[in-house]
């Protein structure tokens, strides 16, 4: 106590100040933190039937001790029992720190290989990985079947997520992804140069290609049952076209111009013609199917000439 006491005598009191937190956590008795401020014993005794005058820091002083305290039993707290939250509480001051501090630097140009730049296309979030859907699409002549390509040219596997998230509304983007993705599996745009690594006409493996990739995407989310035969579907012509009736009706509706309804039917007309195989009971179901929707008009092109309703020709 006497080395306390005689800190105290050299310590000049300021009833006003504020005390930081190491000055509030000194365990000072009354006669110690107020030394200077007491009457002489003899002023004491004069004045002792009055209450003592109370230093108008006093109160101050207390309250900011009893925060100070609780604030310290909450950090303990979250420190101990709530480690996750602690992280994440200081995790946030340190970001305003840097954030004042940032505010007050100069900006500097980031040139040279310290940083590397990062682009971000939509959303600026961290990239998950995206799974492929399986898919089996055969290959003919010299081309190897997709999964195999797909093996030595990674990039391939996009066409198929494309593909998987086609819906009847964006069903007019089907025909441009089958064309693009063939070429690229091929490894060439000329349709005849990929005729002849095909050996078969590129039409003939243009359809096959894009009724097997339907029915294991579109028509599969739709409920219908994938099947690795010339049928594709193992539901008949009749159950797949009262399936898909509703909701090319549907996609039809929110399409501006003829050209994009026609557009959106003509994938799902060639898959009809395509499994049918010119055999009329079959024929009878995609020849329904283009009545209902009201597009009777554009039978024989839908039939005979499709890829014209993208080429204009």
């Amino acid at each position: 106590m006497a080395d306390s006491k005689s800190f105290e005598d050299q310590f000049d009191h300021d009833p006003n100040a504020v005390y930081e937190e190491e000055d509030a956590d000194l365990d000072l008795g009354p006669d110690d933190e107020f030394a200077d401020t007491q009457p002489s014993p003899s002023a004491q005794r004069e004045k002792r039937p009055h209450s003592p005058a109370v230093p108008k820091g006093g109160c101050f002083g207390g309250l900011l001790k009893v925060v100070l305290s609780l604030s310290l039993i909450v950090f303990c707290y979250f420190y101990l029992f709530k480690p996750e939250k602690f992280t994440a509480i200081q995790t946030k001051i340190t970001d305003l720190v840097s954030a004042e501090k940032d505010a007050e630097a100069p900006v500097l140009s980031l040139g040279g290989t310290d940083r590397p730049v990062l682009e971000f296309s939509g959303i600026s979030t961290p990239q998950q990985k995206v799974s492929v859907p399986s898919v089996i699409l055969h290959g003919s002549g010299i081309l190897s079947d997709f999964t195999t390509a797909a093996k030595q040219k990674p990039s391939l596997n996009s066409y198929l997520i494309s593909a998987d998230g086609i819906t009847f509304e964006t069903l007019d983007m089907h025909h441009n992804l089958v064309k693009n993705m063939i070429a690229d599996w091929a490894g060439e745009t000329d349709e005849q140069k990929i005729s002849e690594i095909l050996q078969m006409p590129y039409k003939t493996f243009f359809n096959r290609t894009s009724a097997s990739l339907l029915s294991q995407t579109l028509l599969k989310r739709l409920g219908l049952t994938p099947v690795n035969t010339d049928q594709m579907i193992s539901q008949s012509p009749v159950h797949i076209m009262a399936a898909v009736y509703p909701k090319l009706k549907s996609a039809m509706a929110v399409k501006k111009t003829v050209q994009e309804q026609i557009r959106t039917i003509e994938p799902i007309s060639s898959f009809l013609i395509y499994i049918c195989h010119d055999n009329s009971e079959c024929m009878a179901s995609w020849d329904l199917l283009i009545d209902m929707l009201g597009v009777k008009q554009f039978a024989k092109r839908l039939e005979k000439a499709p890829e014209t309703i993208y080429t204009g020709k």
